[in-house]
């Protein structure tokens, strides 16, 4: 049921063929990325049915799969059909009248749509869910608690290299003004020299009647 499944899976994927090459372009994979599909559909809705037990089988899903195996089956032979009677010289069409594929190609998009009403289905899955520590959380937790150590550390270190700094400038400025206050004190201690009038007198020179400086 698990290989049915993972066909069935995989068929989706290579649906989107459809859509990325024109029948223009190719024919043969336009038309069988289509053809798959439908194949392995039905495939996957008949062995879930088969595989699940009657109390997982909704109302009506045998006459279902019934009518999607025979949709699927006409389909297939339809196009088959046509594709082997087609004549590319003439553009001679096949026996099948468009129509009739048309109906089943409507048909099929129908019961597509109705079929997740009667899928069978697995049971119920029961779990239960508990918070435990997780390893890496715990070691994240760990490793931002040493980060934020490493930061305050750093943080602390520069706090006490600026008090240090600061420390230093006050008392480098304490120096300087014990400095300047004892020159200060002996610039008002120191006596002062009055020079007297003689030596005032002595010290100017006053020119004479005959010109010269005495």
């Amino acid at each position: 049921i698990m290989g049915v499944n993972f066909a069935t899976g995989l068929s989706w994927i290579l649906s989107i063929l459809i859509f990325v090459v024109s029948p223009m372009e190719n024919p043969w994979i336009h038309s069988g990325a289509f053809v798959q599909l439908v194949v392995f559909n039905f495939l996957g809705l008949t062995a879930n049915l088969l595989a699940a037990q009657p109390e997982h089988r909704p109302a009506g899903s045998r006459v279902f799969t019934i009518a999607m195996g025979a949709v699927t089956l006409l389909y297939f032979v339809g196009l088959a059909t046509q594709f082997v009677a087609f004549d590319p010289e003439t553009k001679r069409m096949g026996p099948v009248p468009w129509y009739v594929m048309a109906v089943v190609d409507y048909s099929w998009f129908g019961l597509l749509i109705a079929q997740r009403h009667f899928r069978a289905t697995g049971p119920g899955l029961f779990v239960r869910f508990a918070l435990v520590p997780d390893e890496n959380e715990q070691i994240q937790a760990i490793t931002a608690s040493d980060e934020k150590q490493a930061e305050l550390q750093e943080t602390e270190a520069r706090l006490r290299a600026s008090l240090a700094t600061a420390a230093q400038n006050l008392q480098d400025f304490l120096d300087t003004k014990a400095r300047a206050q004892h020159y200060l004190g002996q610039r008002q201690g120191a006596p002062r020299e009055t020079p007297d009038s003689s030596s005032f007198a002595s010290s100017r020179s006053y020119p004479s009647d005959d010109g010269s400086v005495g």
